[in-house]
């Protein structure tokens, strides 16, 4: 099955003194360190969507072998990021299958274990759900594995909440999938 994986790297990252997505976190950049994850878990599709810095966050991300994509609202909310890496996927190189989901992942979430994202691909039945959250001690957490079909109706939402406020209202969108016997 084909899965992407679209990174959030496109904020202004205002509460920390230093840049999130170049930031080095145990000899790699935060933006690295999701690449790893997502690769580590057979995810070869992976999107980094820019906006402040957008020239430095493209470049590492190319580097690494990622797509860039500009999102000219990030100023707007993170759910724009998200909103354009959607719109992305339309744009990665045919492959013999369609993609059948898309990983979200904020570049400042970087210590997600590639157990945590494997057991969500293994789980993953888009047929039977629209979403899959892994749990810790029953609270969802990321990054949330979303079917393809769902990505049409994400793309339109106009509610609040951003992409929580678009989950809602989806299969299983909040539901616990799978419990991880750590933190991350």
């Amino acid at each position: 099955m084909r899965l992407a994986a679209v990174i959030l790297s496109a904020g202004k990252s205002s509460r920390l003194p230093r840049f999130k997505p170049l930031l080095d976190l145990g000899g790699g950049s935060f933006l690295a360190r999701a690449a790893q994850l997502f690769r580590e878990a057979g995810v070869q599709d992976i999107l980094a969507v820019t906006g402040t810095r957008a020239g430095e966050v493209a470049a590492h991300a190319q580097t690494l072998g990622m797509q860039p994509v500009f999102n000219p609202d990030h100023e707007d909310g993170m759910f724009t990021s998200v909103q354009a890496g959607f719109t992305a996927l339309s744009m990665l190189p045919l492959a013999s299958e369609p993609i059948a989901g898309v990983f979200v992942l904020p570049v400042d979430i970087p210590l997600i274990r590639p157990a945590t994202v494997r057991a969500l691909v293994v789980a993953f039945h888009p047929a039977d759900h629209e979403v899959l959250l892994p749990t810790y001690r029953g609270e969802p957490g990321h990054p949330p594995l979303i079917a393809a079909a769902a990505v049409p109706g994400i793309l339109a939402w106009k509610g609040s909440g951003g992409l929580a406020g678009a989950l809602s209202g989806l299969r299983c969108a909040h539901r616990a999938v799978a419990e991880f016997s750590d933190s991350f």
